[in-house]
Order: C-alpha cells, then structure tokens, then sequence
C-alpha cells in the first residue's frame, strides 16, 4: 500500500496490540486495518469462535472501517449492521449477516485517519468509556509505530518515498523474483530555477511534480526522491520494454501540462533514463547507475525526454520530444 509501509514490525505492532485486547474485551473477532484512501487492509486479526473476518484487502468503500474513518473522532458503535443505516446495504453486511461492530481510528501525527482498531461480534452489547479507552490506546500505539516508520521512509518535504524505503522495497520484489523497472528523472534546468526564483519557489514546484507523479502512478508503482531533484519511480511486474516505454511516456507527459506555483503557470520538463531487473541491471546499484546513465544520454542530446538503458539511439531508444 502507498503511504503506509506494512512492515514486520507494523504487524507485530498490531499482534501485540490484539493480544492485550482479547484479553480485556470479550469479543469474538477483533483486527487492525490499514487503509489509503483506496483499499483497506486488514493487517492482523483474533478470531475466538467464529471466522468473522480474515486477514488481507478490500476496497475501502466496502469496508465498515471506511465508516470510522470518515465519521469518527472517537469510535463508531453499531448495534446491528443489519439494520444501522451506515452498514445496512453494504456487501459486507449482505455476507455476514447481523453482527455488533466497534471502530476507533487510527490517527497520525499530521491529522491523517490512516487506520482502524476494531470489533466485531453476533452479540449487540454495550461498550463501556472503558472499553472505548481500550481500543483508542491501541490505535494511538499502532499511530506511533506508523509515524516512525514514515519518519525512516516518507520524504517531508515532498511525500515521496526515500532511499531507504527504494532498498527495502526493491530487496522484497526481488527475492519475490518479480521483474522491476526503475524509471529515474530529474527536472531540466532546476538549479537555474532555484537560484534565480528562491528555494521556497524550488520547493513548491517539487512538491507539484511530486504529487501530480503520485496521482498518476496510483498504486502501480512507488515515487521515490532520491535527492535534490532527482527522483525514481519503481514499477514492478514490468512485462517489456514496450511496457516500460509506455509507461515512461506516460510519466514524461505529466510534464506536458504547465504547473501551478505561486500563481503562476510555469513549464517544467524532465528527463528519464529507465532500465530494468534483472534483464538489463542485476542489483540495485546496477538499476540506479544504468537509469541515470541513460538519464544523463537525454540531457546530452538537449533534455526532455527518455532513454532505455541497453539500447542504442534509435526508434527502441525513446528519444528527445
């Protein structure tokens, strides 16, 4: 998931957390979920006598936690979600039928509801300010674990990813042996801009490009800020070069609309260099260093545009625009 990196320590985080709980609240399920705006993660869940709820993902509006999440300073407590008004038309409700629910939100430092602690239970009961308090200190520890591990692997400035977090991600797609494509880029002519228009000027176009790459890669891919302004997007399951070129094509063309920066509509253009693991790179050092070579061939030929690595110029080798 983008924003929220379900590490193992995340998950330990929430097993513990789950484990003191079942303890303390009688209910048969309780889990902890993770969500993006988009999809809702399950991460760790207690079943006692029933399987109400599994482990794994699902769209975040047809999930109850989508409810705590808008709705919620404090919890969401629903009596029957079969005939609540928030619940009683969902699919969720339709498969598993009549079931008391308890939500508290998961909030971050920054305001950000990122999550859920919740409950389930075919018993309607009453929670106590206690067993409310229960849960809240749960989703306020499971917060803290999620801001440290964005402080090591969230870019402030920008909101991309960083280096330590490409690492990590790349070292789990390859041992999964998925084939990887790196599409690195740097804004042409950058430094002249943050010289003679100021810093804070700088910092607002790459905080634009940051989140108009965002918003176009979704979930397909991971943007990572590299430094200053370079950045790379990591794209995994890259089934060709066609692919890979298609894709690239797509990122350089965010650049075809003019920014927004201060009230003024500015052009700004990349350039990209692109390889692939393990075809072309076999490591991360090999993906970075071929993709910035092949970046640094388009700024050679006049920037603004994008270069495969391994191939020479050419009707295979993107070229200038």
């Amino acid at each position: 998931m983008l924003g929220i990196r379900v590490s193992d320590r995340l998950r330990d985080a929430a097993e513990q957390m789950l484990s003191l709980l079942s303890t303390a609240l009688r209910l048969n399920t309780l889990f902890v979920a993770v969500n993006d705006g988009r999809t809702n993660e399950i991460i760790r869940v207690v079943n006692r006598s029933e399987i109400l709820t599994y482990e794994g993902a699902l769209p975040f509006v047809e999930s109850y936690c989508s409810h705590v999440c808008r709705e919620a300073s404090d919890a969401v407590i629903i009596a029957d979600t079969e005939t609540d008004p928030l619940t009683a038309g969902m699919n969720m409700t339709r498969t598993l039928g009549h079931c008391g629910f308890i939500g508290v939100p998961i909030v971050l430092q920054d305001g950000t509801k990122s999550g859920t602690v919740c409950g389930l239970d075919r018993e309607t009961r009453e929670f106590s300010e206690t067993e409310v308090r229960l849960l809240q200190v749960a989703a306020n520890f499971i917060g803290y674990v999620i801001d440290l591990e964005r402080s090591s692997y969230v870019d402030d400035m920008t909101g991309a990813f960083t280096r330590p977090y490409l690492r990590k991600l790349f070292e789990e797609w390859a041992e999964a042996r998925r084939r990887i494509a790196l599409f690195y880029f740097d804004l042409d002519n950058f430094k002249y801009m943050n010289d003679t228009e100021g810093h804070e000027f700088g910092d607002q176009v790459l905080r634009s490009v940051a989140r108009q790459v965002r918003d176009l890669i979704g979930d397909r891919g991971s943007l990572i800020r590299l430094g200053g302004d370079e950045f790379a997007v990591l794209w995994a399951d890259c089934s060709s070069k066609g692919e890979a070129m298609g894709v690239a094509n797509e990122l350089l063309n965010v650049f075809s609309t003019p920014i927004s920066v201060g009230g003024h509509e500015l052009k700004v253009t990349a350039s990209m260099g692109v390889s692939i693991y393990p075809d072309y790179s076999k490591s991360l050092r090999d993906l970075l260093n071929h993709a910035d070579s092949a970046m640094y061939d388009v700024k050679r030929r006049g920037s603004d545009g994008a270069k495969f690595y391994g191939l020479e110029s050419g009707s295979e080798a993107f070229g200038c625009r």
